[in-house]
């Protein structure tokens, strides 16, 4: 249904999403949804099942947790492999994307942006305590590799993941919009506040 937009830390864009409706949010209106509508802690102990949640975290300290594009790849790598209820999938192609094994998945991901000291994911449960245990497993192998790969140890996210179930209409809609543009913060910090230079804009994220 979506699909995503990367930004290295250079600006480069690594893969390239669709057009969206971007007109809707390139101009700030009264009532906007802001940051902490978007992305704030709200979980509980209710079931999830069926419903639709947006995760996101950001490194500790802000750090980067993306410093190459092989890390980009390998965390895109993993939302895949990780997203199976018998464990993580392997195959015996070089390229993983060549010839991906079949999931029996955890969560459906229905838009996702990674940016150099943060992710946003979206994400449907179709299966009970899919969610949790899915960003468990992200998080947990994507440390191990980060940790392994620069000779560091500790933590490398912030927080446990941020987990918003998507109950209003109105998040919904603009959920996917703000994901796909949340790499503009590299290109115009207020971005959100109304954007300067809208073709500009559009040229850092599709061109």
């Amino acid at each position: 249904l979506f699909s995503l937009v990367v930004k290295g830390s250079e600006g480069e864009l690594l893969s390239l999403p669709p057009t969206p409706a971007l007109d809707t949010l390139f101009i700030r209106q009264p009532g906007r949804l802001t940051d902490r509508d978007l992305c704030t802690y709200n979980w509980n102990n209710r079931t999830m099942l069926g419903d639709i949640a947006h995760v996101c975290n950001r490194g500790f300290g802000k750090n980067s947790i993306f410093r190459e594009k092989r890390d980009y790849s390998r965390f895109t790598e993993s939302l895949y492999k990780l997203n199976n209820k018998e464990g993580a999938l392997r195959s015996g192609s070089n390229n993983f994307f060549d010839n991906p094994p079949l999931q029996n998945k955890l969560v459906d991901i229905l838009v996702w942006s990674l940016l150099p000291n943060h992710y946003h994911l979206l994400l449907h449960e179709p299966v009970d305590g899919g969610i949790t245990e899915f960003i468990k497993r992200l998080g947990n192998s994507y440390t191990k590799y980060f940790n392994i790969k620069y000779e560091r140890s500790g933590y490398l996210f912030q927080n446990a993941a941020k987990i918003l179930r998507v109950e209003k209409d109105q998040h919904l809609i603009f959920l996917p919009l703000y994901i796909h543009l949340n790499p503009l913060d590299l290109f115009e910090s207020k971005w959100k506040e109304g954007v300067q230079n809208k073709d500009a804009a559009l040229n850092f994220l599709f061109g």
